[in-house]
């Protein structure tokens, strides 16, 4: 936890947005500030094809 920042707002992310928010519940109780990528990875990789965006 030491090496999260707190002092700006965090983004988790993993595959489909579910082992995400388990991990929040940990990051709340610290008190950091953050936001889950809801449909993880995989939403993110849809969204790039629907906008004809790069994967990089």
């Amino acid at each position: 936890m030491s090496e999260i920042p707190t002092d700006k707002p965090v983004v988790v992310i993993c595959g489909s947005g579910n082992r995400a928010t388990i991990a929040t519940y940990e990051l709340a109780q610290h008190g950091i500030d953050f936001q889950v990528l809801e449909g993880g990875i995989q939403a993110w990789d849809t969204y790039l094809d629907e906008n004809n965006l790069p994967k990089q």
